[in-house]
């Protein structure tokens, strides 16, 4: 599936650092795309100059191949201390509502909510997130109304509350429960906004989460693959 669904990216990326690096950020690129390497705070310049580096490449490596994309940079939030977002823990039942990890079930369902869904290559990405990593919703009578998961960066992503169910405040509810869990194991709390989306930015923001300079490149073929991939 990961073959399939970075295939673009990846060798574009394999192509690119083949060649001599010529300038700061090809440098950059070399260094921090080493196996294991983690990013830190002063690591942040640094990444947004290869960020920026590899979204002009991908724009014109994609011209030259007559790949029609769509690029995304998606802002990124992070919690510093290890604490439970919101300050208080979430009553976990409420009413009708009931707080529980997503089941592979709801797979379609996640995935034709989300802004880079509804292909076969991101239900297969959907099922490997829920089945694999962290996950909370709020079932009204058996039914998900609300969701968030963490994706395979560890960060929270995928958030959505259907229609009807807006400005209950759920959104942040199970933010907060996923932060919980994600605290609990001993992962960071962070997670990538789209840029447009300001209500959720600023629902982040409340919950004490801050904004960093680092942003996450998404790149997403329009060919009848539909090939996806991330920096």
């Amino acid at each position: 599936m990961r073959s399939r669904v970075n295939f673009f990216v990846k060798v574009l990326l394999f192509t690119l650092l083949r060649k001599h690096a010529k300038t700061e950020e090809e440098t950059l690129a070399r260094r921090y795309l080493r196996p294991g390497i983690f990013f830190s705070e002063e690591h942040q310049p640094g990444v947004k100059a290869m960020q920026n580096y590899f979204m002009n490449k991908i724009r014109h490596e994609a011209a030259q191949r007559n790949v029609d994309t769509e690029i995304s940079l998606l802002r990124t939030y992070y919690q510093g201390t290890q604490k439970e977002t919101g300050g208080e823990q979430v009553q976990r039942h409420q009413k009708n509502l009931e707080f529980c990890s997503l089941s592979p079930a709801y797979v379609s369902l996640v995935d034709d909510s989300w802004t880079f869904g509804r292909c076969s290559a991101s239900q297969e990405y959907v099922s490997l997130c829920i089945k694999s990593h962290p996950s909370c919703c709020v079932l009204d009578s058996g039914i998900p109304v609300s969701w968030v998961l963490c994706d395979h960066y560890g960060a929270m992503r995928m958030l959505y509350t259907v229609p009807q169910e807006r400005r209950k405040g759920l959104g942040s509810k199970v933010c907060s429960v996923l932060s919980e869990i994600m605290t609990k194991q001993n992962r960071p709390i962070y997670c990538h906004v789209e840029e447009e989306n300001i209500p959720s930015q600023l629902m982040f923001k409340d919950l004490g989460l801050q904004e960093t300079e680092s942003k996450l490149l998404w790149v997403r073929s329009k060919s009848e693959h539909n090939l996806t991939g991330s920096l």
